[in-house]
């Protein structure tokens, strides 16, 4: 029998219960061992008061602590984060930045599991999922900046309708340095674009402890259909669509949607099919607008692409005037401050479905 402290922070029990069941520990300290890839500070000790006793006290912090609100948890200048419901970041503030070592700009539309520990990434899934059942929860825990480093923090999260709110009050460095990060190969189809390659290897390079689930759920914020496969552990086969190949578009066709835009995305220039499709007020918005949320970086990588290359054909998917989302085949033209994007629309019966999240 199990009994978790603070006894109040029903997350960490219900968290130490599911870790117990499935794989029942030989000992305190196989258990204690097993939660301390989350809580860094965790100490299970047995009551002994006879032989046959298997009772275990398992306190969250390595000692009593009485488990209410912490009085930082109201302090603005703590770093924030806004999840929304799939885990992505959608807000973060200063504080943040600095904890996490990279712009708070550049967090958002990253996975919260882009800073879990290498080794703790199933636990980190488990105990999010938790904490949206229960209501709240924190502790004591590791995580890794942008840079790799590992830290330590003290967090509180707090469920909500569109996802959650973190409040972290910020420790160090960790004492243990996090794991090394295994590598993964990876063949993206088709072969002939590029674009998909480059957005496909920054994104997985971002991830501490990548695996299939984890780097769809992230890639299909831009390519709606991309299946990941692990034919091989160590080595991933990345599909963009289910369509065969040769299908060319002819790019010269009239009646597909054309647009020119400025380096900062402002659109100046659409035709006619482009403002019946995307609205008559594009002309005016930015890109950004119809375009589907990703990280900074991976927006940063896709720019590069296109200034070294000269432009890029690759498909996307955009917001449509009806509030509709259509998926189209582009080619883009890069021309010094200025690029062309020309649009064909595609359909694909029955979208693939994506995963959960539950390795992420």
């Amino acid at each position: 029998m199990l009994f978790t402290v603070p006894s109040a922070d029903r997350a960490f029990a219900e968290f130490v219960r599911r870790i117990g069941g499935h794989k029942p520990p030989g000992s305190p300290f196989d258990l204690q061992e097993r939660l301390r890839r989350v809580y860094p500070r965790v100490l299970v000790r047995p009551r002994v008061l006879a032989n046959d006793d298997h009772i275990w006290y398992v306190y969250r912090e390595g000692r009593w602590v009485d488990g209410s609100l912490p009085d930082w948890f109201d302090d603005e200048s703590m770093p924030r984060l806004d999840l929304d419901l799939d885990g992505f970041i959608a807000n973060a503030n200063a504080a943040a930045g600095e904890e996490f070592g990279t712009a708070p700009a550049r967090l958002v539309h990253r996975h919260f599991t882009d800073f879990a520990v290498p080794g703790s990434l199933e636990d980190a899934v488990l105990m999010r999922k938790i904490i949206q059942m229960v209501g709240q929860g924190g502790g004591t825990i590791r995580h890794v900046r942008a840079d790799g480093e590992a830290r330590v923090a003290e967090l509180h999260s707090v469920a909500k309708s569109s996802g959650s709110s973190v409040v972290i009050r910020p420790i160090g460095p960790s004492p243990a340095p996090a794991p090394s990060r295994h590598a993964v190969a990876l063949t993206c189809t088709p072969s002939d674009d590029g674009l998909f390659g480059v957005v496909v290897e920054g994104i997985c390079a971002r991830i501490p402890e990548p695996t299939p689930e984890g780097l769809e759920l992230r890639l299909r914020r831009t390519y709606a259909y991309a299946t990941v496969h692990a034919d091989e552990p160590a080595h991933w086969r990345v599909v963009r669509d289910p369509r065969p190949d040769g299908q060319p578009v002819n790019w010269d066709d009239p009646g597909l949607l054309r647009t020119v835009a400025l380096d900062t995305s402002l659109i100046v220039e659409a035709n006619e099919p482009a403002l019946r499709v995307l609205g008559q007020d594009l002309v005016g918005r930015h890109w950004h607008e119809l375009a589907l949320p990703s990280s900074l970086d991976q927006r940063l990588e896709m720019r590069d692409y296109y200034v070294e290359h000269g432009g890029a054909e690759s498909t996307f998917r955009l917001v449509g005037a009806t509030g509709d989302l259509v998926d189209y085949d582009y080619r883009l033209s890069w021309q010094g401050d200025r690029f062309t994007t020309v649009m064909a629309p595609f359909t694909i019966g029955v979208e693939v479905p994506a995963g959960d999240g539950a390795s992420a």
